[in-house]
């Protein structure tokens, strides 16, 4: 019986060494065009080691696991145990343009590999997922930034409900402990002046509008349709912000035209015995 139970216990160390290989590998593919372009710039006779050269570039990331009881989808599944690999880079590309790039890879679903997949394990077959949380560039100008590219932006200083933080989607599906960990980026333009110091104005434009994520689980008699805007002008956000802050009183005001994040369900009638109902994000 100790045998039996060693070596259970060795191939599951087996299987989940395995998987962090495999997420770190798809990680790394994500971002290794980044990497490839940079350090290919440095040669040899600058005497300056691989280590070395990733720490100038800013180049950090990490490998966890974590233990769910249960999902986020309302079904009858438990017992999720996943790997997470996250990976970022910061090259400076020159004295005015910086750019930073994050990668994540993921697998929540180890123990239930061979279970029907659910949101989010869908892509991957097997549950395996890679994603680009953000890709940008940032141009420096005497007292102003511009940064183009997949970005997460948040506003607002309220932890947990923050109606403020309207730019920047989350992934409620996820199953990760940090609430940060919810946000990705999302396609746009975003313009800071700064006034001095502690004065900042911001100007933010996207036509690339992304909903949070939400895990709904409807019963079977039960049939939705999504209606995600798309993309065009008509469709682009805006946002204005004055951001202040100081020892004495930190203080913002905001303005933002787009759609809200958290989409909402409407009833729409009955088909052939089925309830039809629409998810739809308002302007």
């Amino acid at each position: 019986m100790a045998q039996i139970k060693a070596k259970r216990l060795k191939d599951f160390i087996s299987l989940l060494f395995s998987y962090s290989c495999n997420l770190f590998i798809r990680a790394i593919r994500v971002i290794v065009f980044i990497q490839i372009v940079f350090l290919s710039q440095i040669s040899f006779a600058e005497e300056k080691n691989l280590y070395g050269t990733l720490q100038e570039e800013g180049f950090t990331g990490f490998l966890r696991t974590d233990y769910f009881s249960s999902d986020k989808a309302s079904n009858d599944k438990t017992d999720f145990l996943g790997v997470t690999a996250q990976l970022k880079i910061l090259p400076r590309l020159s004295d005015k343009i910086d750019s930073r790039f994050e990668a994540r890879a993921y697998n929540f679903d180890l123990l239930n590999r061979n279970n029907p997949p659910s949101p989010p394990f869908d892509k991957g077959g097997n549950g395996g997922v890679s994603e680009i949380l953000e890709g940008l560039f940032i141009f420096r100008f005497e007292n102003s930034d511009l940064s183009v590219g997949k970005q997460i932006i948040t506003w607002g200083r309220a932890d947990g409900v923050n109606p403020t933080d309207n730019l920047s989607p989350k992934n409620y599906t996820l199953l990760l402990p940090e609430e940060g960990d919810r946000k990705t980026g999302v396609t746009s333009l975003k313009y800071d002046y700064y006034f001095s110091p502690e004065l900042t104005a911001t100007l933010f434009y996207s036509p690339f509008f992304e909903p949070n994520k939400v895990p709904f689980a409807f019963p079977s008699f039960i049939q939705p349709t999504e209606r995600k805007p798309a993309y065009n002008i008509e469709n682009s956000e805006a946002a204005f912000r004055l951001n202040k802050i100081g020892s004495d009183l930190d203080w913002s005001i905001s303005y933002f035209n787009g759609f809200d994040l958290t989409p909402e369900v409407r009833y729409l009638g009955t088909n052939g015995g089925k309830r039809l109902i629409e998810i739809i994000n308002h302007r």
